[in-house]
C-alpha cells in the first residue's frame, strides 16, 4: 500500500513554502461562441484548421504526429510551418511544439524545447473558454523580442478563432474522435498551485506516494521514481506541461516489468487541473492510447486500479474527502474493426495530392492519367478523381468518395466513371497494400475487379487492376507525385 508521509491540509499548505523554479508561460485566452466539440475540431483536425487559420493543414492526432499549416500554399510548399504533437486529451487539451520565424529569431528558432498548450473549458452549451500557453522561454534580448512577437501573434490567432465562430451558424456537430482511455477525477479545496506542487516537486510527490522521486520539470524532462534494491526505477517522461493547469507524461518501464505491462509504454497520461468557481480544484487524470485485446485488457485493469489508489491518496493528502469518481467518458477501448478502418483511411491520407502515370490499356497505346486525392469535408474521408490527358485536353475518367461507414466501421467507397457506371465496395489494408473490392453493376450483371495500390515511397505508388483469378493484370502502372503537390 501507498504510505503517506505528511498529514492532509497541513502538508498541502506547506508545499508552497518550498522554493521552486516556476516557468513563465506566455498566456492568452478568449471565449468563443461554440461548444467544446466545435472548439476541439477547429484546433485539432486538418479541416478545422483550414476553416479559420490556414489555407492548408495536416494533423496526425497522435503523440509525435504531424501538425503542419501553410497560410497561402499547400502543406509541404514554401511557407509551411512544421510542428509536432506532444500530447492530447480530447476534447480538453492539445500540446504541440512551436517555432518562430528563423530569419528574425535564429537562436529561438533553433531551440528544440519550446511548446504550446491549448486548453478548452466548457462554459455552457454554446460557449467555450480557450486558453493558450506558450512555454520554454530562454533568457536574452532575442528571447525577449520573440516573446513580444508571439504575444501579438497569439492574440491575433485567438481573435481569428473568435471571429470565425461569430460568423458561423447552424454548423453540423463535429465528431470528436475517441481515443482508448480511462479517467479518474475528484475535487479538492486546495487551489491549483498547491495541487501543482504536489504533482511536480520531489517533496510534493513524496507527500502522497511515500517515496521521494527525482524531478526534472522541463521539456523532455523526467520524474524518476525510486525502486527496490536491485531493481531499476520507473521513469515518467514529461511530454508537455502548463504550470497549475496540465501535466502530460509517458511511462518508461524497467525491463523486469515489460513482459506483463510493457504495452503501457504506448499510452500517455494527462493530469488536468481546473479551478472551481467556489474555490478549490477539480483534478482529472486520464490515461490514453489503450487498444483492444486480452493483453491490453489485463494491463488496463492493473493501471485502472493503480490510478484510483493514487488519486485517493492525493485527495486525502490535499485535505479533501470527496469521492474519486470515474471521469468522462469513462472506460473506452476502440473496437478492433474501427481501428482497422481508421488505418485504411490513414493509409489513403498519405496519397493526398496529385499524381501522374502512363497507363497502357489492354488495347491501344499508352495514355497519360492524372489522379487526385483530397480530404473530404469531415477531414477523414477521401475524395478522389482521375482524368485522361488527351491531345484535346483532360477528359474526366472517374470520381469517387471513400469513407468509414458508421455502425460497421468498414471503409466503403462509391465511384462513378465517364460511362455513368457506378462501382461500390469495400477497401481493406493487406500489409502495406490498399485493396478495393470493386463491384460494378450493369445490364450484363455484376463485374468484379481487384484494385490494389502499394506505396513505393513518399512520391511513388503502384496500382494494379485485375479481374478475379486472372493471370495477367488489366493495368499495372506506377504513379509519380507531381512536383508541386506534396501532400494535404
Amino acid at each position: 500500500m501507498l504510505q503517506l508521509v505528511c498529514t492532509l491540509a497541513v502538508c498541502a499548505a506547506s508545499l508552497l513554502t518550498e522554493p521552486t523554479s516556476r516557468p513563465d508561460p506566455l498566456r492568452t485566452q478568449t471565449v468563443i461562441d461554440a461548444n467544446l466539440q466545435h472548439a476541439w475540431h477547429a484546433w485539432t483536425t486538418s479541416a478545422g484548421l483550414e476553416s479559420w487559420l490556414a489555407g492548408s493543414a495536416e494533423v496526425e492526432l497522435r503523440p509525435g504526429g504531424r501538425y503542419a499549416t501553410n497560410a497561402d500554399g499547400r502543406v509541404g510548399q514554401p511557407g509551411t510551418i512544421e510542428l509536432k504533437i506532444l500530447a492530447f486529451d480530447p476534447p480538453y487539451m492539445l500540446a504541440y511544439t512551436t517555432t518562430v520565424p528563423p530569419d528574425e529569431f535564429p537562436t529561438v528558432a533553433a531551440a528544440a524545447d519550446t511548446w504550446a498548450v491549448v486548453t478548452f473549458r466548457r462554459l455552457d452549451d454554446t460557449h467555450t473558454l480557450v486558453l493558450h500557453s506558450a512555454l520554454g522561454w530562454g533568457e536574452g534580448e532575442e528571447w525577449k523580442r520573440a516573446r513580444e512577437f508571439l504575444a501579438h501573434a497569439n492574440r491575433r490567432v485567438l481573435d481569428m478563432l473568435r471571429r470565425h465562430f461569430q460568423s458561423q451558424s447552424g454548423e453540423l456537430e463535429p465528431k470528436v474522435e475517441r481515443v482508448g482511455s480511462f479517467s479518474r477525477t475528484f475535487e479538492t479545496p486546495a487551489p491549483p498551485e498547491v495541487v501543482w506542487e504536489a504533482l511536480t516537486t520531489p517533496r510534493g510527490l513524496a507527500s502522497w506516494l511515500g517515496d521521494e522521486p527525482a524531478v526534472e520539470l522541463a521539456f523532455n524532462g523526467t520524474i524518476t521514481h525510486p525502486s527496490r534494491p536491485g531493481s531499476e526505477p520507473i521513469v515518467e517522461r514529461i511530454l508537455a506541461f502548463d504550470p497549475d493547469r496540465m501535466l502530460a507524461t509517458r511511462l518508461d518501464l524497467p525491463p523486469a516489468l515489460e513482459p506483463n505491462l510493457g504495452l503501457v509504454e504506448q499510452t500517455w497520461t494527462v493530469t488536468r487541473l481546473e479551478p472551481l468557481e467556489a474555490g478549490g480544484t477539480r483534478v482529472t487524470r486520464t490515461m490514453l492510447g489503450w487498444e483492444s485485446g486480452r493483453e491490453w485488457d489485463a494491463a488496463a485493469r492493473f493501471f485502472e486500479t493503480q490510478t484510483t489508489q493514487q488519486m485517493k491518496a492525493l485527495s486525502r493528502m490535499l485535505g479533501g474527502d470527496a469521492e474519486v469518481r470515474e471521469g468522462e467518458p469513462g472506460l473506452f477501448r476502440p473496437d478492433a474493426k474501427a481501428q482497422a478502418g481508421q488505418l485504411v483511411l490513414d493509409r489513403l491520407g498519405v496519397l493526398v495530392g496529385e499524381w501522374t502515370s502512363k497507363v497502357t490499356p489492354p488495347t491501344g497505346g499508352p495514355i497519360e492519367v492524372r489522379a487526385r486525392f483530397l480530404r473530404g469535408p469531415d477531414g477523414r474521408s477521401i475524395v478522389s478523381s482521375s482524368d485522361f490527358v488527351l491531345p484535346t485536353g483532360p477528359a474526366p475518367h472517374t470520381a469517387a468518395l471513400t469513407w468509414l461507414e458508421p455502425g460497421t466501421n468498414e471503409v466503403r467507397f462509391v465511384s462513378l466513371d465517364q460511362a455513368s457506371q457506378v462501382a461500390r465496395g469495400s477497401v481493406s489494408l493487406q500489409g502495406d497494400t490498399l485493396v478495393w473490392d470493386w463491384r460494378v453493376s450493369n445490364e450484363s450483371g455484376e463485374q468484379r475487379l481487384d484494385v490494389r495500390i502499394t506505396l513505393i515511397d513518399d512520391n511513388r505508388y503502384r496500382m494494379v487492376v485485375r479481374e478475379p483469378d486472372a493471370r495477367h493484370p488489366l493495368v499495372d502502372a506506377e504513379f509519380v507525385r507531381d512536383s508541386d503537390s506534396t501532400g494535404d
